[in-house]
């Protein structure tokens, strides 16, 4: 090995030590435990090209436990209650009649 091999052989070595001891370990999040305990819930858009139905954007249902996703695309964001109102039936027959209680959202504004 050269002497030019070995430098790097040891910055490298150095660098990814440094990375390793710098780096924290994250908290342990509630996980939900059965189908549809926690869904999480976004809002995309608006796109700059409409679909062929003319929706600029989507909202997303992702269950936490199973990472089941579902989407509803919407031609504006008034419709958001739509969405949800839509996505209903869905829920009710993927738990045997139940819904959800707890909706998780990533605070990103888009529901104001």
């Amino acid at each position: 090995m050269g002497c030019l091999e070995l430098i790097l052989s040891s910055y490298v070595k150095g660098v990814f030590m440094a990375n390793k001891l710098e780096s924290l370990s994250f908290r342990k999040l509630w996980r939900a435990s059965k189908c549809l305990e926690l869904i999480h819930v976004d809002l995309c858009g608006p796109m700059q090209t409409k679909t062929l139905v003319g929706s600029r954007y989507f909202l997303l249902f992702t269950d936490d436990f199973s990472r089941m996703s579902r989407v509803y695309f919407l031609e504006s964001k008034s419709r958001l209650l739509k969405g949800f109102k839509s996505s209903k039936p869905w829920w009710r027959s993927y738990r045997n009649g139940a819904i959800s209680k707890l909706f998780a959202r990533d605070r990103g504004g888009e529901f104001l």
